[in-house]
């Protein structure tokens, strides 16, 4: 009985790993398949690869969740952000303007130039 049951486990044990690891395939080929779709859409491996600048402009809210004024509500105030990138001279810089509730307003952002770097920070 103990040897039966030895084996049942073990057969139950390499089936489970075995459906698993389909399931992870299949997850993996699905993604594969949307992100060469999309490496195509923008032009391929070699005009992605050439890309030298990269802006990213971000506007929208901040959500102050345990910091609002009021128990139980989500004070919400402004926030943009803006990152730029040169790649091909090893440079960036990000800024970002929001404010806390209760109007604390702030301004903060980077430079980073190869190995220089500068944070400015103004209310």
């Amino acid at each position: 009985m103990k040897k039966s049951c030895a084996v049942l486990f073990t057969l139950l044990i390499a089936a489970a790993t075995t459906y698993s690891q389909s399931f992870t395939l299949d997850s993996f080929n699905k993604a594969k398949a949307a992100l060469d779709r999309s490496v195509t859409a923008y032009g391929g491996r070699d005009a992605l690869s050439s890309i030298s600048n990269v802006s990213i402009k971000v506007n929208g809210e901040s959500v102050h969740r345990n910091q609002s004024r009021r128990p139980g509500d989500f004070d919400r105030t402004q926030y943009n952000g803006e990152v730029v990138l040169d790649l091909k001279n090893s440079r960036g810089m990000q800024v970002q303007k929001g404010q806390y509730p209760g109007g604390f307003h702030w301004h903060s952002g980077f430079v980073a130039d190869a190995g220089n770097r500068t944070f400015l920070i103004t209310r």
